[in-house]
């Protein structure tokens, strides 16, 4: 049997794992999250394009948004994996410097891809509910909707591709930005309620 300095004890003829969770290591949180929410996206994916070819051949706008936002999450998510095997989830500790600059890098371009995974993702819902519905005022009610998603998703995108030093805007190790996330945290708090509302 092998040993090693921070990971189970691994019998002859097996392989270690994939990741193992340290005190300095946290990446096997960050795949296993990834990958969950990549593979439970495409597979409800799939059984969405199912069900459209049996039930109703006709797309909508649900269906491009919803398929755009599998794509741009698709594309997240191996951002995401790729920036972990780079060192995303590590102690700064033990990455150099231009790791740790390749890394912040790879972490802000996924955020920007989840923003508008995630304005998509909300628009093909409000689309869908839109699909469903026949009464002008409903429509008008989804629309508005629509538009105030939207605009929380420039607004975040924004918010985060223009965060601290817009020289290098990726840079979070070290940095201090004032209202930075306060403003954040009022677009993600106020735009559902709002959605909710109307």
């Amino acid at each position: 049997m092998s040993t090693s300095n921070y990971g189970p004890i691994v019998p002859e003829g097996q392989y270690p794992p994939f990741a193992v969770v340290t005190p300095d290591d946290h990446s096997a949180w960050i795949i296993i999250a990834a990958a969950l929410g990549l593979a439970s996206s495409l597979v409800f994916g799939a059984i969405r394009v199912f069900v459209r070819q049996t039930i109703s051949p006709q797309y909508g706008l649900d269906d491009i948004a919803l398929a755009s936002s599998t794509v741009l999450l698709t594309i997240q998510s191996s951002i995401i994996l790729g920036a972990c095997s780079r060192g995303l989830g590590k102690s700064l500790d033990l990455l150099s410097s231009e790791a740790q600059t390749e890394v912040q890098r790879l972490y802000y371009t996924s955020n920007l891809f989840f923003i508008l995974a995630l304005g998509l993702s909300k628009n093909s819902v409000v689309f869908f509910l839109r699909r469903l519905t026949a009464a002008k005022h409903h429509r008008l009610v989804f629309d508005t909707a629509n538009v105030l998603i939207a605009a929380w998703t420039f607004g975040s995108f924004f918010a985060i591709a223009l965060q601290c030093n817009l020289a290098h805007p990726w840079i979070l190790a070290g940095e201090s930005c004032s209202g930075t996330v306060c403003s954040i945290l009022v677009g993600y708090m106020v735009e559902p309620k709002l959605t909710v509302v109307i």
